[in-house]
């Protein structure tokens, strides 16, 4: 799955990295399950979704990531983002 999307330490530097599914601000470091495995998620690629280190951590085993990364444009909020609060 990892050399589907160019990502990780094997990618190739030549070739564009996929932009992260859920900020869509930074390049994509890592894959995601969008549904966590520890709420019944799989391994298969509908599953998966590339994502950046911020907001893969920031989403844990939640649907959507809590927090923006630092770099996100300001003060667009993706409406696929968990809001907290009233």
């Amino acid at each position: 799955m990892l050399r589907d999307y160019n990502i990780g330490v094997h990618a190739d530097r030549s070739l564009p990295t996929p932009v992260c599914s859920y900020c869509r601000t930074n390049s994509a470091t890592s894959l995601d399950h969008v549904t966590a495995r520890v709420r019944g998620g799989d391994l298969t690629d509908p599953n998966i979704t590339p994502a950046c280190t911020f907001c893969n951590s920031s989403k844990g085993p939640r649907d959507a990531p809590v927090n923006l990364p630092p770099n996100a444009p300001d003060p667009f909020v993706p409406p696929w983002f968990v809001k907290l609060g009233p």
